[in-house]
């Protein structure tokens, strides 16, 4: 019986979260798109009646420190605290705010920030590490120390099927760091093997089909 409940309401909440969601919603995401090929990838999408969202940037790093001490020594109140602090973040940048977020403290960048140590943090990072409006976060990012200000919080609509992050830079910061770049799009394609060339066109790309996720 509980299996069976278990069942019953899983498929409840599958359903009705994609009734939430708009006619065109994004139903592929993709990562680890070269930044020589953003341009070429994007046009490829487009060129097979692809409508891609927003294209991010994406590195890892790894948070050190809070405010000059190192997180290997703070206490958490909670497992999630610890795994925030402990593991490697995936780290974005850019000068406008997402669809699906919204800010609850602080502010957004401007034009001016552009370039300054500053970071915005979803509030599930916030709060399973107690941070604050004006905490300085340091950061491991390829073996160079980069710190930031907090300067605003953002609430996150992560099911909204969007590229989100938990931390958010300014553009010009972080530029020169090597990564990669991932967006999400409505992409339907125009026919029977159209995901297989973008693969072979591609191929350090990885393809995320949400339908067959779901």
């Amino acid at each position: 019986t509980a299996l069976l409940l278990l069942a019953v309401l899983r498929g409840d909440l599958v359903t009705s979260w994609r009734a939430s969601l708009p006619a065109d919603a994004p139903n592929y995401f993709f990562v680890n798109i070269p930044p020589n090929e953003r341009d070429a990838f994007a046009g490829f999408i487009a060129g097979h009646g692809g409508r891609i969202t927003r294209m991010l940037p994406m590195i890892r790093g790894r948070l050190t420190a809070l405010n000059g001490e190192p997180v290997a020594q703070r206490r958490f109140a909670g497992a999630r605290g610890e795994g925030f602090a402990r593991r490697e973040q995936n780290l974005s940048w850019s000068a406008e705010l997402g669809t699906g977020n919204e800010i609850t403290a602080g502010r957004w960048f401007t034009a001016e920030d552009v370039g300054k140590p500053l970071v915005s943090v979803a509030t599930d990072f916030q709060e399973s590490l107690g941070l604050q409006l004006g905490d300085v976060l340091r950061f491991d990012i390829a073996g160079e120390t980069v710190e930031a200000r907090i300067v605003s919080f953002r609430k996150v609509k992560w099911d909204s099927l969007q590229p989100n992050f938990f931390l958010v830079f300014p553009p010009g910061l972080l530029d020169a760091t090597a990564g990669t770049y991932m967006t999400s799009a409505r992409y339907a394609p125009d026919r029977v093997g159209a995901i297989a060339d973008l693969v072979r066109r591609f191929p350090s790309v990885s393809v995320f089909d949400m339908e067959d996720l779901l």
